[in-house]
């Protein structure tokens, strides 16, 4: 019996998985674009506020105030990222639903201020639930810039690459992606979240809790499947993950959730369990 059921999960596993490649195909430029206009954001506040932060280290040489203003500019290009990311599940949930999904999608957020504090609201909801699967990552973040960047661990260095930070930044990246394998769960409650605007967060992730019951396993090998592609995106300098492995995993990860919400509350949701599970 438990090898039926594991046959079942793999089945739907490839189902979602190829269903998903087929719809980052049919439009895979925007699918493309929305990643590269948020991350261009983030980045690009982030790099500005470097870079006033250096003038102002030079003209008042005090560090204290250059860290101010590069801390601000973080908060800044947090507050812009945040209704964004809100945006792209927007954006994917139109694509999984097989409704227009147009780029605007992304920006559509900041016409109203509800939804602006609402994206707010979903995303310290998020952080909050989900701290807990982070903190080896949290923990070796901390190791390497109050430990070894410091000097207090011995480094090595291999043809002039530094072999420890390296393998440091390597395990970090991989801790990263095991917090987001475990806690792939809440996907669900950001879904519902997005999909109910008009509905609280806090009940959103209630009735996300009661869709992922005997599912929370599942979800975590959808996303632990995706690990030998995140591992070669690794080596491709960000590329593959803007290209392809970001926008695969979103599509793949919001299209569970949709299943699984309308497997519980609709019996004629537009997955059929027949069609899934064969």
């Amino acid at each position: 019996m438990d090898g039926i059921v594991e046959m079942k999960i793999m089945s739907r596993r490839r189902f979602f998985k190829r269903a998903a490649r087929k719809m980052l195909y049919s439009d895979w430029i925007n699918q493309i674009l929305v990643f590269v206009i948020v991350g261009a954001f983030f980045v690009g506040i982030n790099y500005f506020g470097t870079s006033v932060a250096i003038i102002v280290s030079e003209l008042s040489d005090k560090l204290i105030v250059a860290d101010c203003v590069s801390l601000a500019f973080n908060v800044i290009s947090m507050a812009f990222t945040v209704p964004m990311l809100y945006g792209i599940v927007r954006f994917e949930i139109n694509t999984v639903s097989e409704e227009e999904a147009v780029l605007s999608d992304v920006f559509a957020v900041f016409s109203d201020s509800q939804t602006v504090l609402r994206s707010y609201n979903l995303f310290f909801n998020v952080i909050f639930r989900g701290i807990v699967c982070f903190l080896p990552a949290i923990a070796l973040y901390f190791f390497k810039h109050l430990a070894y960047d410091y000097g207090f661990v011995r480094t090595y260095s291999y043809y002039g690459v530094d072999v420890v930070s390296f393998l440091l930044n390597t395990v970090f990246v991989l801790l990263i992606y095991l917090g987001i394998a475990f806690s792939s769960n809440l996907f669900t409650g950001i879904y519902i979240s997005v999909k109910n605007e008009n509905a609280p967060v806090e009940d959103c992730f209630y009735m996300a809790k009661k869709c992922m019951r005997g599912s929370k396993s599942e979800f975590a090998l959808l996303a632990l499947s995706f690990l030998p592609l995140f591992v070669v995106s690794l080596f491709s300098i960000g590329f593959l993950f803007v290209l392809y492995t970001v926008p695969y995993m979103f599509i793949t990860f919001i299209m569970f959730s949709k299943y699984l919400y309308e497997k519980k509350e609709f019996p004629t949701a537009s997955y059929s369990n027949q069609e899934i599970s064969d």
